[in-house]
């Protein structure tokens, strides 16, 4: 994996953002912003100013249908149908190694992780939302490769566990209706059924400096440059 995601970044040296250097539209909040991480509390979603809603819902579970287009409830009650958007392009799991079976099972570990904090304080993290730019030019099977060679090397390989999906929608012609991103929901606290199950994970994204540099790993390996 780590190999062909290398192959494919030499084919992505500064890539623009823009896939049609003669638009002038303004550009879109995914050209702006090619990476974006928030923490998933219901604190984070009221505090939102409302610019960029691409990130987080209230509750782990809520982020997990969200991002996967399935219809469901969270432990606040019925969601939205998210089934009715077609723009779900492919979707995946990233877990390590050494991760129990159950982990694999579909949502169940943003229920449990909920279920831990029901009755916490309204800032406390269940997850961790982030939201990818995808280069447009590449083909469904390079965005899969690329996201997973990015959670290979910077989630999984460190604990986190990842539920993944790319969202698309081609319009007319090479423009986008949904320009092609990725939705990654990591887990920021303990998930094994031990003592630590549910303790904020002391390393994974705290501060600013290690979101940094996911952030510049992301740019690197996709070849995205951000608009000055």
């Amino acid at each position: 994996m780590i190999n062909q995601i290398l192959s494919l970044g030499q084919r992505l040296e500064a890539q623009p953002l823009f896939s049609n250097q003669a638009s002038l539209a303004p550009p879109s909040i995914h050209e702006r912003r090619p990476f974006v991480i928030r923490p998933v509390s219901k604190e984070g979603w009221e505090n939102g100013d409302g610019s960029d809603r691409r990130a987080t819902h209230k509750t782990a579970y809520a982020n997990y249908l969200y991002i996967k287009r399935r219809d469901g409830c969270d432990l606040l009650g019925p969601l939205p149908r998210f089934s009715e958007r077609d723009d779900l392009i492919d979707e995946g799991l990233a877990v390590p190694y050494s991760a129990p079976r159950w982990t694999t099972e579909p949502g169940r570990i943003w229920r449990e992780v909920d279920a831990k904090l029901k009755g916490e304080r309204n800032d406390s993290i269940s997850a961790r939302h982030i939201v990818l730019t995808l280069p447009r030019h590449l083909s469904r099977e390079d965005w899969r490769r690329l996201v997973e060679g990015y959670l290979e090397r910077h989630f999984t390989n460190r604990g986190m566990i990842v539920d993944w999906a790319i969202h698309a929608r081609p319009g007319m012609g090479t423009g986008w209706l949904t320009p092609p991103h990725a939705h990654l929901l990591a887990t920021a606290r303990g998930w094994r059924h031990d003592r630590r199950q549910g303790l904020l994970h002391p390393v994974w994204f705290r501060g600013d400096a290690a979101r940094r540099r996911a952030e510049q790993a992301w740019l690197r390996m996709s070849g995205l440059t951000v608009p000055s």
